[in-house]
């Protein structure tokens, strides 16, 4: 069996696929399969996946299934890994010739078993860190810690253990097709930290057709979770700043799902009405941007 899992959520992106398909042929170390989970392209995806099966150069699993969205496929993918440990790689990015072997190097070279998995960085095809790097000389971390408390920002290549994704999937709520992983991967923050790769491993392009590029689209088409997302937030780091902060986003997810301002579900009513006047004002930013 193979030591880790990249996985891929596409849909309609077989124009960019093929540069994740070639950084894979490129990798130095081939201890790896590549499962890619189709939502439903109406593309030449599924021709061209078949095809780089059929070339054998390294092992390509394929699961085609109705359009759900990107956290459905993404919960799909985690159900099939077996390996010990996996990555997710979007469909508009590829790995670095070497990722795979400095990831297996440095989780081969843990001393401890409380370690959760790894965070590396991503860079920019002109090689720019994507972001804020990680301090010099620290060796672990748990990824909140990094965002909220060390002021770390931009997207990180994160690589967990398989069996804590299984534990912790990715909610989903009917009718909508988006919620995001980072409430996954702050539940599995509760399981221990993190070895950090102080290298870039994953080269990211936010293409206009990206998950990045259509955040208001996003909004507007997945409030019910969004909202709920923003409780959460709140209970993982119930400090005054991010409880005013997420209440303004939750007070427009509620405005936009058609359920004012969300009071009644609100877990923090008091927040919820004094951030309201925020949150109506964000609900106009987003509707009409």
């Amino acid at each position: 069996m193979k030591r880790i899992t990249v996985y891929t959520a596409t849909y309609n992106r077989a124009y960019t696929l093929v540069k994740g398909y070639e950084s894979l042929c490129r990798q130095t170390c081939k201890d790896f399969e590549w499962l890619i989970v189709d939502d439903g392209s109406t593309d030449n995806t599924q021709d061209l996946v078949q095809g780089w099966i059929l070339e054998g150069l390294f092992e390509i699993r394929y699961i085609n299934q109705e359009n759900k969205g990107v956290n459905i496929a993404r919960n799909i993918a985690i159900e099939n890994i077996n390996t010990e440990l996996n990555m997710c790689v979007d469909s508009d990015d590829y790995l670095t010739d070497d990722a795979i072997e400095k990831v297996l190097s440095l989780w081969e070279s843990r001393s401890d078993e409380k370690y959760v998995g790894l965070i590396a960085l991503d860079c920019y095809p002109s090689c720019k860190i994507v972001g804020k790097s990680f301090p010099l000389g620290l060796k672990e971390s748990k990824l909140s810690e990094l965002y909220d408390r060390l002021g770390i920002f931009g997207d990180k290549k994160l690589i967990y253990r398989t069996d804590l994704c299984k534990k912790y999937p990715c909610p989903s709520y009917e009718g909508e097709k988006y919620y995001p992983n980072r409430h996954k991967y702050y539940l599995i923050d509760k399981e221990g930290p993190s070895l950090l790769l102080h290298e870039a491993i994953c080269v990211v392009e936010y293409l206009p057709d990206g998950i990045t590029a259509s955040r208001y689209k996003r909004y507007i088409k997945n409030p019910v979770g969004l909202a709920a997302y923003r409780q959460f937030l709140i209970s993982y780091d119930p400090t005054f700043k991010n409880i005013c902060r997420q209440s303004i986003h939750y007070v427009a997810m509620n405005i936009i799902a058609k359920k004012g301002i969300g009071l009644k579900n609100s877990n923090y009513p008091v927040a919820t009405l004094l951030m309201a006047p925020f949150g109506i004002a964000l609900y106009y930013y987003i509707r009409y941007m």
